[in-house]
Order: C-alpha cells, then sequence, then structure tokens
C-alpha cells in the first residue's frame, strides 16, 4: 500500500498538470497493475478505487484488524475529497481581471 500511495501521488500530479502519468508511476506499481490503469481516463481516481478493494480484501482476509479498517477506509475518503477540490481549482476559470492582474505582475 505504501508504493500504490506514493504511485498515487505521482499519478496525481500528472493528471493535474494534464500529463501522461503512467510513466511516473510504472517505477512503483507491477507492470500488471500498469496495464490495467492504460485504459482509464482518470488515473488517479481509478489508482483509489483499487486501493480500496485491496484494503477491503486485506480486511476479510484478517490482514488487518477490523478496528484499524475504519481508520484506513477514512484515509482513502480523505485522499479523494482532496483529489476533487484539486480538480474542482484547476477546472475553475480565472476572471479577465485576475489574469489581467497577474500578467501585470510577472511582466511589470
Amino acid at each position: 500500500m505504501a508504493y500504490r500511495t506514493i504511485a498515487y501521488a505521482h499519478a496525481l500530479r500528472a493528471h493535474l498538470r494534464d500529463v501522461d502519468p503512467l510513466p511516473s508511476i510504472k517505477p512503483y506499481l507491477e507492470r500488471e497493475e500498469v496495464d490495467a490503469l492504460a485504459h482509464a481516463r482518470n488515473v488517479p481516481a481509478q489508482m483509489l478505487y483499487r486501493m480500496g478493494r485491496r484494503l477491503r480484501d486485506a480486511c476479510e482476509r484478517g490482514w488487518i484488524h477490523p478496528f484499524h479498517f475504519p481508520a484506513l477506509d477514512a484515509s482513502l475518503t480523505e485522499m479523494t475529497d482532496i483529489q476533487g477540490g484539486c480538480e474542482r481549482i484547476k477546472n475553475t476559470p480565472l476572471p479577465p481581471a485576475y489574469t489581467y492582474l497577474t500578467h501585470k505582475v510577472v511582466m511589470g
């Protein structure tokens, strides 16, 4: 799960920059998992979904104590909320006045 979380951070970064996230996550995931993510429109969201499924499977197998599962699941939910907030910020258009002001400040 640690490597998946690292890969998720790289995938989210690339997704928000409109760059292909697959090259940045290859060092952290197995080839089969990267191949499965290749067809996803939103790779970070698909990764969170897959992490949630693996977490549930681990709990059902007894690898995770039932008292720890809600905290881990809440972490995935929080990551989903943060991703949604970042995507909303990215897709919010700037009013022309802010664009003009930013251009004037940067260009002098």
